[in-house]
């Protein structure tokens, strides 16, 4: 008898193979997803005396699900926006590759990425802030495990989970940790956040570990997705005016393509805020190094439309809707406290 079990060898496949394989059928998030639905309400019925015939019969709803998203071409959509930021720091889109893994095709810059964490950490370890703060001392050890003696040996999940550790401290230091010791943690946890957000593996651990956005959500994105218009200065029109169209496709009732574009504009707006911040970070702690005060004093001098424009970053950044994400969306944007932090330290706001 034909229970349709061809949804699941078909299923299987395509997972095998990857998403990307030309061999692969498109994945469609919307399908998974009443997929998984359909499936949950079967295993309600498990005691129901009709459930040793629900193989044929679930196979069944699969197949008519298969038939009502491929019937047609999925429709195209906007993917996740990213970015590059230019010499001022005002940010545009990138055009290329997208799609591809950033770890794939930025190794040469993440191996570079991961020589500026061993540097800050090696320079927090310096001043030994953990001889007084036996838990502290802990987690910078957990910390230096996980980022290993070399970019080969990163384990970029353990090393996100223990940066969160270490962004606690930073964000509450108390009267134990001297200024020196604060203020180089600070610049750590900074660089840290963006740096892992270039890991796919790690943004794909966050959104497996985090729920649906919620409308509130959704709606605090939408307000800083059309707010990005009013700051030209650091965010190119090719950046804004995509992001205002994620808006309108987030905001629109009854489109069966809203819960993908949803998470699509709040995916773009992450890195829109990483490429925005991250050029300001790099600012911020070279210059500091050129005045031979490290990242323990405020900026003094350089360029000047380079300061006004990192201002303009974290008046954006830290503004009503960003903060509203990070406190609606700690594991997605809880990354922006820290950064702006280190920021609003060194640029004296």
């Amino acid at each position: 008898m034909n229970q349709d079990w061809w949804v699941w060898t078909e299923w299987y496949e395509d997972r095998l193979r990857g998403a990307d394989h030309p061999a692969s059928r498109p994945l469609i998030e919307d399908l998974e997803r009443d997929r998984n639905e359909a499936l949950k309400q079967d295993w309600q019925t498990y005691d129901d005396p009709g459930w040793r015939n629900s193989a044929a019969r679930i196979n069944r709803l699969i197949a008519e699900l298969e038939a009502k998203y491929r019937s047609k071409p999925p429709a195209q959509r906007q993917a996740a926006i990213e970015v590059w930021s230019d010499s001022r720091g005002k940010v545009h889109r990138r055009t290329g590759g997208v799609g591809e893994g950033i770890d794939g095709r930025n190794a040469e810059d993440l191996a570079a990425a991961w020589a500026v964490q061993a540097a800050l950490l090696g320079g927090l370890e310096a001043l030994d802030p953990g001889r007084n703060e036996p838990s502290l001392r802990r987690a910078m050890e957990a910390y230096r495990g996980a980022l290993g003696n070399s970019f080969d040996d990163l384990n970029v999940i353990a090393l996100g989970v223990f940066g969160l550790r270490l962004e606690t401290y930073a964000a509450n230091p108390g009267d134990i940790l001297m200024d020196d010791a604060v203020n180089e943690l600070r610049a750590l946890v900074a660089a840290h956040a963006l740096f892992v957000r270039r890991f796919p593996r790690w943004n794909d651990y966050i959104r497996d570990a985090t729920a649906e956005p919620t409308d509130a959500d959704v709606e605090n994105g939408i307000h800083l997705a059309r707010a990005a218009a009013e700051v030209q200065e650091i965010i190119d029109a090719d950046v804004a005016d995509p992001l205002d169209e994620l808006a309108d496709l987030a905001e629109g009732e009854g489109d069966a393509a809203a819960p993908a574009v949803r998470r699509e504009l709040l995916r773009s707006l992450g890195n829109v805020l990483a490429g925005l911040l991250g050029s300001f970070v790099d600012f911020a702690r070279d210059a500091g190094t050129a005045v031979r005060k490290g990242v323990l004093g405020g900026i003094e001098g350089g360029s000047e439309e380079i300061t006004r424009n990192a201002l303009s970053a974290i008046a954006f950044a830290g503004g009503t809707w960003a903060l509203a994400l990070a406190a609606g969306m700690p594991a997605e944007f809880g990354w922006l406290m820290p950064v702006l932090a280190f920021l609003k330290m060194k640029f004296k706001k």
